[in-house]
């Protein structure tokens, strides 16, 4: 199927809606509305857009996503890749946005439990929705808010800007935020997506029951 470039990277961003009372929606034009003020794109880098509207991630099932190819940077601007997957047997990506209650809510536990796990084989790394404007340039203030809000929360591991790339692997299919994801050393969905925020206890359960999986298909091959 093929996509309008800049069309789906809109549509994405505006098309989320409310699916639980865990979970927060987007309206539209790309980001929540609010009483604080945003950035003008003047001010603002422009994201690159796709060089083809193919996916460029090897993912066309979206109840089966990978993010085997993929490259990105953090929020300070450093290139992350696929490569980052290799440095647990299993990985938590949590998708947020800085308008999510539900989503600043469970990232304290979060940050926890990153702590908790990073000797068990198990990584978090959060992927940042809301950064960018109608005219899908990067919104620094957005940027510095979440920054502000990872330092406030403790949730101070690795997180992402959504890039074309993840767009294409996974974002376009998410309807509501938070939705959290497990992949595995090479990037394969590992179980189910979950939509929602959820409490300490039941993520460390969701771990856990994950991480069986990782290790028993391993013992498989």
């Amino acid at each position: 199927m093929m996509f309008n470039k800049n069309r789906l990277l809109l549509v994405m961003l505006a098309s989320l809606m409310v699916l639980s009372s865990s979970a927060c929606a987007k309206s539209g034009g790309g980001q929540e509305q609010s009483s604080e003020p945003v950035a003008s794109s003047s001010a603002s880098a422009q994201v690159e857009e796709p060089a083809s509207s193919e996916n460029t991630s090897g993912d066309a099932n979206p109840d089966e996503p990978t993010l085997k190819n993929f490259k990105t940077t953090d929020l300070d601007g450093n290139e992350v890749t696929q490569e980052i997957f290799s440095n647990a047997d299993l990985t938590m990506i949590n998708i947020w946005a800085t308008y999510c209650n539900p989503c600043l809510g469970e990232m304290p536990d979060l940050g926890v439990l990153a702590e908790e796990y990073a000797d068990q084989g198990v990584q978090i790394i959060g992927i940042l929705m809301d950064v960018y404007d109608q005219n899908w340039n990067v919104v620094q203030s957005q940027v510095d808010l979440a920054k502000e809000i990872i330092q406030e929360t403790g949730a101070d591991y690795l997180h992402l800007m959504p890039s074309t790339d993840l767009i294409y692997a996974k974002l376009r299919y998410v309807q509501a935020v938070p939705e959290t994801i497990f992949v595995d050393k090479e990037g394969n969905l590992v179980g189910e997506p979950h939509l929602g925020a959820r409490t300490k206890n039941k993520w460390s359960e969701e771990i856990q029951k994950r991480l069986e999986m990782v290790h028993s298909e391993a013992g498989a091959g």
